[in-house]
């Protein structure tokens, strides 16, 4: 994935739409992959590892920030040392612990 972002980043946008491209229909299509504009309907766990290069520790700081002015109810745990593999087996107890709370009708600890 590395090197995909590298050669991309040496690929000058004009290279890739015409300049009369109507680009409206992309942009519509990526804001709906915003996470940011998500309506969540049940408290949730976000995790998050220091050393993860797909998903950097920044953009998900920053998300959880969005998130929990809509959704109080959002949970964020960092792993440190952790990238992005590590981070979904790192979770895994903090996970459990979220869902034992749910399923004994307890509201799990949010972060916001």
């Amino acid at each position: 994935m590395e090197k995909i972002r590298e050669v991309a980043a040496t690929i000058p946008p004009e290279d890739v739409f015409r300049p009369d491209a109507d680009l409206g229909p992309l942009t519509r299509y990526l804001q709906t992959q915003e996470p940011t504009g998500l309506t969540l309907r049940v408290p949730t766990l976000v995790a998050q590892g220091t050393d993860d290069t797909l998903v950097s520790k920044p953009s998900t700081d920053h998300l959880v920030s969005s998130l929990c002015e809509k959704h109080p109810s959002i949970g964020y745990q960092v792993y440190e040392g952790a990238d992005h593999r590590e981070t979904v087996a790192g979770s895994l107890h903090d996970a459990e612990q979220f869902v034992d709370a749910l399923s004994s009708g307890r509201t799990p600890d949010a972060s916001c």
